[in-house]
């Protein structure tokens, strides 16, 4: 049975942590395209973003610079979707529904994996493809595991559960899993309207219930944006803008150095997810298409 310890931060989250955060420019705007990111993936220091047009970018961790490649391969029916860095540096995709496919550093997708069952959503946990799988079922566990070029040997990965509704369609929105950059093999997962997280690494589960969520300036129709891991117990929480404004996109970056603390700062300009992330700092791509870091100062 999945060992599980929940994190009542309602209850414990009873002041800041001392640290204080930082806000500064690394680059100026437009480095990145404004493209929508359909995937986002980190291997070691390098990290990728794969976007509609289709195009994999490769973000030059230190310089901040990009290298974009355009997606070669693709079949004129297909439309890529999701992307995945596994522990031996592959980088793999969803180019349907029921085709994962490989992709080189340079954009050419050189094999193609034809699945039985359509997934819809497309993560890596370690040197397995984490995913989520059609027909979805309530009480069974969300998302699952499988070695990419071994399709049919599926595990469940425990954590999120399957949720009922009253259709299909509500099915389907009530149940997409979002999940955000890893550390040593555990993963964070969450549904969109949900005020928690979930970090499994396939067996040990701790759901990390976070009431900051519930302020005012974060929208409480999809709380959390993303989510990274900077060991066990650290993670920095980047919560969504609240609804009205021209973009959907993170307005408040969380920090929380364990034992139950954290502390935050507003963003400006906003962000559209986490690049990278250490004890330190945290690097985020604006809204405005440039580099942003938060540091730690004490």
């Amino acid at each position: 049975m999945p060992v599980i310890t929940s994190f009542l931060t309602a209850l414990l989250m009873l002041g800041a942590a001392a640290d204080d955060l930082k806000a500064a420019d690394l680059t100026k705007p437009g480095v990145v395209p404004d493209a929508l990111i359909v995937g986002r993936a980190t291997c070691g220091a390098g990290s990728w973003l794969l976007t509609e047009t289709p195009a994999l970018i490769e973000i030059k961790v230190g310089a901040w610079t990009i290298a974009a490649h355009p997606i070669r391969g693709l079949k004129s029916e297909e439309k890529v979707w999701g992307l995945a860095c596994l522990s031996d540096g592959s980088l793999w995709t969803l180019a349907s529904p029921r085709t994962v496919a490989r992709l080189e550093p340079t954009g050419q997708i050189v094999e193609r994996i034809e699945i039985h069952l359509p997934r819809i959503a497309l993560f890596a946990a370690g040197d397995r493809l984490l995913f989520e799988q059609l027909p979805m079922a309530p009480g069974a566990a969300s998302l699952a595991t499988s070695p990419p070029r071994q399709p049919q040997s599926v595990h469940a990965w425990p954590g999120l559960v399957g949720r009922s509704a009253r259709s299909r369609e509500e099915q389907l929105t009530r149940n997409l899993v979002n999940c955000g950059i890893s550390f040593s093999g555990s993963v964070p997962c969450w549904f969109a309207d949900e005020r928690q997280f979930v970090v499994s690494d396939g067996s040990a589960i701790r759901r990390i219930d976070f009431a900051p969520l519930g302020s005012a300036n974060v929208d409480p129709v999809a709380p959390i944006w993303d989510v990274a891991m900077v060991d066990a117990d650290r993670f920095w929480l980047l919560a969504s803008a609240p609804r009205g404004l021209p973009t959907r996109s993170g307005g408040r970056l969380y920090w929380s150095p364990g034992r139950a603390r954290y502390t935050m700062i507003d963003l400006a300009p906003l962000a559209r997810l986490v690049i990278t992330a250490t004890a330190s700092q945290c690097v985020l791509l604006t809204t405005q298409g440039g580099f942003m870091e938060v540091r730690v100062t004490r």
